[in-house]
């Protein structure tokens, strides 16, 4: 028979190891909520729509990145404190709560010196809105102009909620948790019976 203690000290470094495996198990319920369409909505580079549903579209795809753990824009900390563990898990970028929640961006405030029929004017806009006119004046694809001429008219950009935190998680406990827990049961019978076989020896 083997002590409470005994049982305790080799199931912790197990349950401790397969923590490691969460964000591979969470990532999979994340993916559900983010469509591979970038920010051209699946259409051509050169005619960008805008994405008026519910559903957050992959453009650089660092976001999702940023749930993978060893990223640079990952959160990932494991505490334990005896038998009770606990595990942060997110990501570090900044606009991952705003296309969660929705909110308004405001764009930083920028004085350009234009030259027009060679006279120099100023002009107050913001770094967000030369943004996308640089990115008009390279693409021409009507889609740059129109953001960068809301931007200028309300100072920033209206970001609506696409919720992909809550439904991920929500998704984790309902199809993937199982999974999870199930892959760590197996891990600690095969330590005590690991254990169990070396007191035989």
């Amino acid at each position: 028979m083997f002590s409470t203690t005994q049982v305790m000290n080799v199931i912790r470094p197990v349950i401790a190891d397969q923590m490691q495996q969460f964000p591979v198990f969470m990532q999979i319920s994340i993916a559900k909520f983010m469509k591979d369409q970038g920010a051209t909505g699946g259409a051509s580079s050169a005619a960008p729509v805008f994405n008026t549903g519910d559903v957050l579209y992959k453009s650089s795809g660092k976001l999702f990145q940023s749930f993978i753990k060893n990223n640079a824009k990952n959160i990932y900390k494991a505490k334990q404190s005896g038998n009770k563990f606990e595990l942060e898990y997110g990501s570090k970028i900044k606009y991952a709560a705003i296309h969660e929640f929705g909110g308004f961006i405001k764009g930083t405030p920028l004085t350009v010196i234009k030259s027009k029929s060679g006279r120099k004017m100023k002009k107050e806009t913001t770094k967000m809105a030369q943004f996308f006119w640089f990115k008009y004046y390279k693409t021409k694809a009507p889609f740059f102009k129109r953001i960068a001429l809301s931007v200028e008219q309300k100072g920033g950009v209206d970001i609506k909620a696409r919720p992909y935190w809550q439904n991920a998680i929500d998704d984790f406990n309902s199809n993937v948790k199982e999974r999870f827990t199930q892959q760590m049961r197996i891990a600690i019978v095969q330590q005590l019976q690991d254990m169990q076989n070396r007191t035989r020896e």
